[in-house]
């Protein structure tokens, strides 16, 4: 048997051994692996959401059907209802619960079982409307 054979297969190009070719299939792998995160991470952080304000009272406490809801909502002055999602800014909410804020951030749309889909304020800014 010849040294370049390995268990009777040959690699991919002619005269190269096996365990070659499985090495050669896990660099592509991995290099499919790693450009797909990638591409995942570039569609991910150009979702296209642009940065809304909102001005109004920040309530907490808040509930839905089969705990779909993040428990909290902005109550604006048009009587309009908003529910955001606070958890990055969770330590200036609890201080500003019930409370006149102003909150920026992005709108995104979330597919929830019971309630469906719903747009969530996801806050990345937080502070009381008297301080503004």
């Amino acid at each position: 048997m010849c040294p370049w054979r390995a268990g009777g297969r040959l690699g991919p190009f002619r005269g190269e051994p096996a365990h070659t070719r499985r090495s050669i299939m896990l660099r592509w792998t991995m290099a499919l692996g790693v450009a797909l995160l990638a591409c995942t991470a570039w569609l991910r952080a150009d979702d296209g959401a642009e940065m809304v304000t909102v001005r109004g009272k920040l309530v907490g406490g808040m509930m839905g059907i089969g705990g779909e809801h993040t428990g909290w909502v902005i109550k604006t002055e048009e009587g309009k209802v908003i529910e955001a999602d606070v958890s990055a800014v969770a330590d200036t909410a609890e201080r500003c619960e019930g409370k006149s804020v102003v909150a920026s951030g992005r709108m995104v749309r979330k597919d929830y079982v019971e309630r469906g889909k719903t747009m969530i304020l996801v806050v990345e800014r937080l502070v009381p409307a008297n301080l503004r």
